[in-house]
Order: C-alpha cells, then sequence, then structure tokens
C-alpha cells in the first residue's frame, strides 16, 4: 500500500476514473489508483484536495492527515463509522476504578524503559570495536535503566491516583535522563545534540519533535480503529485536547521507532542544521517530507510481536487492540511492543 506524501505549494488532488490525479498550475505529476493508497499526508500550506476525493476516500477507510510544520496533527478525515463500537470505551472508563488502570500504566513506563535500555545496547554493540569507550558508557546507561524497572515493580496501588502517576512519571523521567545523556555523548559532537530539549535548536531535537508528531498520527488511527478514546489516558493526566491515551500508546514505541530511525539519518546524511531550515526557523519541506520516508522505510520491515512476525507498520495498531482485548477481559494482561536486538 502506498503513502502520497504532499509537500508542494500549490498542488491539488483530485479524483478521476478509479484514480487520484495529483496536478500543479494544470501539469499532471502523478496518477495514483485509489485502491492502492493507504493513507495521503499533507505537510505544508496551499495544497487543494476536491470534495470527490474526499468522499472516495472516506468510503474507502483512506486516511487523510494535515500536519503542521512541528509535524503535529492537526486536522485528519477518516469515516464516521471508524471506532463506533462503545464496548471497548465503557470498559477503557471502568478500568480508571480498578486494577487494570495501575497495570497499563504501569506496562507503558516498564516497556518504554526496557526499550531505551535495548537501544543503547544495540548502538553499544555496533561500536564495540571502533570507540570501546562510548560502548561501555551506552553499556552502563542501559544497565542504569534496567535497574529503574525493579522500582516499578515496587509501585503498587489498586486503582489509579494522582499519586501513583506522579511516582511512575518520576520514575520514567529518571530513565529519560540517563537514556538522553547516553546519547548526547555517542553522537558525533558536529551534530551539537545537548540532549532531549523539546525546544532545542539542534537538528536532532528538531527531527524528534518531527518524527514524534508524526507518530502521534499513527498512534492516534490506530486507537481510534481499536474503539478505544485517544482522549482518556492511564498514564498522562487528562486536559482538553489532550490525547491521552494516543501518548500513553506512543511512549514505547519512542525509542522502538523514531529514535531509531533519527539517530541513524542524521548520522548517515551528514547533515547540518542550516541546510534543513527555512526561512522564519521551520524545517524545510523536502527535509520534513525525507523524514517521514525514513520512517516509512523503517515501518516496513518486520519484527516480532505477541508471538507473531509482523512489520512494525502494524505495531500501533497490533498494540491498540491488545489494550482493547485487555480491557474487555479477553487477554489475561496488556503488553506493550518490546524491541528486541541481538546482541
Amino acid at each position: 500500500m502506498t503513502t502520497i506524501i504532499i509537500k508542494d505549494y500549490g498542488v491539488k488532488l483530485s479524483y478521476r476514473r478509479g484514480m487520484v490525479v495529483i496536478t500543479k498550475r494544470g501539469q499532471v505529476l502523478d496518477k495514483v489508483p485509489l485502491t492502492t493508497i493507504e493513507q495521503i499526508i499533507v505537510v505544508t500550506s496551499g495544497v487543494a484536495l476536491t470534495s470527490k476525493l474526499l468522499r472516495h476516500c472516506a468510503r474507502n477507510h483512506i486516511d487523510i492527515v494535515v500536519l503542521d510544520h512541528r509535524g503535529e496533527p492537526i486536522a485528519r478525515l477518516y469515516p464516521v463509522t471508524i471506532g463506533g463500537t462503545v464496548l471497548y470505551r465503557r470498559a477503557q472508563y471502568e478500568a480508571y476504578n480498578d486494577h487494570r488502570g495501575p497495570h497499563i500504566a504501569r506496562a507503558i513506563v516498564m516497556t518504554k524503559l526496557r526499550n531505551q535500555s535495548n537501544f543503547l545496547r544495540y548502538l553499544a554493540k555496533n561500536r564495540k570495536k571502533t570507540d570501546p569507550t562510548t560502548a561501555e558508557q551506552l553499556t552502563d546507561a542501559a544497565a542504569k535503566i534496567i535497574e529503574l524497572t525493579q522500582q516499578l515493580i515496587k509501585v503498587d496501588n489498586d486503582k489509579l491516583s494522582d499519586d501513583l502517576r506522579q511516582k511512575l512519571l518520576t520514575i520514567e523521567g529518571h530513565g529519560a535522563r540517563v537514556y538522553w545523556e547516553a546519547l548526547a555523548q555517542a553522537l558525533p559532537t558536529y551534530l551539537h545534540f545537548p540532549g532531549r530539549d523539546q525546544e532545542g535548536q539542534d537538528i536532532v531535537n528538531r527531527s524528534l519533535n518531527y518524527l514524534y508528531g508524526v507518530l502521534k498520527s499513527v498512534t492516534w488511527k490506530a486507537t481510534t480503529l481499536a474503539g478505544l478514546d485517544p482522549y482518556a489516558g492511564y498514564l498522562h493526566i487528562d486536559r482538553s485536547g489532550r490525547p491521552s491515551l494516543t501518548l500513553d500508546l506512543m511512549e514505547p514505541l519512542r525509542p522502538a521507532l523514531v529514535d531509531r530511525v533519527i539517530v541513524s539519518y542524521v548520522q548517515r546524511k551528514q547533515l547540518k542544521i542550516h541546510e534543513v531550515m527555512e526561512d522564519g526557523g521551520r524545517l524545510s519541506p523536502w527535509y520534513r517530507t525525507e523524514l517521514i520516508k525514513a520512517l516509512q522505510e523503517r515501518l516496513q520491515t518486520r519484527t516480532t510481536y505477541l508471538g507473531k512476525s509482523v512489520t512494525r507498520e502494524q505495531v500501533p495498531y497490533l498494540q491498540a487492540r491488545n489494550l482493547a482485548r485487555y480491557l474487555i477481559g479477553r487477554e489475561p494482561q496488556y503488553i506493550p511492543f518490546e524491541e528486541k536486538y541481538w546482541y
């Protein structure tokens, strides 16, 4: 299946005889069969989509996502029938008041920490011969993060509370500090990566921000397709307009999908921040497109989840479905995705 990424100002998408026709200033740039399209992503302004195309996309369950310059999804189109079941949502809300809520929140933090540790160990393995000092630092950091998972086991409660959430987020925060400090030491100095900073102006932080936004749109769709309420989470505190459950389900996927893509891409391309920026301090449309393509390539590779060989593109959907089945009692526990490497 194909994902169409629209990055140029003045592009128009229309529908004609089973084809999505892409034009610019009256010139046909491409024609793509509607049945081969899974998603249309718009990453710039000045783009037009005809109402006829919108109707056909909705009927064929083709996701249309509009991203801002930071990668944050600001609008999307999908059929009104998606996520229409009420059974899962009732169970989702009821889980706030019993043992399922704490179990889900702990599992999310536990798996995120394990994925961070696993990624650092993977980086260490690749540096054992070329940079043994950095490899040792990465290995030590990975071990420290695993030690934090032991603290999670001691955190117990019969139902969710602000105190429980704070304990879990504090442990997660300790792990994040160790993780990002290790990555900062491992990345080349020319990248000027100081560690994770959402307001950071370096290429690594800017790239992470963008692909985290793209990952949010994917996870949001997966949450909705599973019949769950994207706004009612367990780890992230509810706030008006905040897709808390989407953010919950994203957490284990950040290091496994986005972080690995960014670390690999920025080192391989050896780009400088001024090469990917446009006037006004935004990432250029071409660079945003390249980041999405890099993520899509990663998503097409295979991994193992819940005992089955699947593509990483399937993981957000299988993870959300696993949560939904756990909530209604069809699974004994919720198991977030853990990325495992061969060491």
